[in-house]
């Protein structure tokens, strides 16, 4: 009970960040990103809306694939992270 419990709420978890940090991405893209980019974002934000569909729905996700969603999810943030301090550096060496 509690382990499924811990892998919907895990799973519900990674998959929400999944959509919030890869939507505004498809968002902002425009003609000129690579098809393979677009299709992969596109692919991650659909899968993680079709998971967070069947976890509310009562499904349970397999461990592999939390453990995976938790990873993406980790990686996407590690990304934006490392964004925004490249462009802090690029800010801070301008006015040096």
């Amino acid at each position: 009970m509690i382990a499924t419990l811990l892998q919907q709420g895990a799973g519900f978890v990674a998959c929400v960040i999944i959509i919030i940090l890869t939507e505004p991405n498809i968002n902002r893209m425009d003609c000129r990103a690579p098809l393979l980019l677009r299709l992969g974002l596109w692919a991650l934000c659909v899968g993680a809306a079709a998971a967070l569909l069947f976890i509310i729905l009562g499904d349970v996700p397999p461990w592999p694939a939390v453990f995976g969603a938790i990873g993406i999810s980790c990686y996407l943030l590690g990304e934006r992270r490392l964004g925004s301090r490249k462009k802090w550096e690029r800010v801070r060496r301008d006015y040096a």
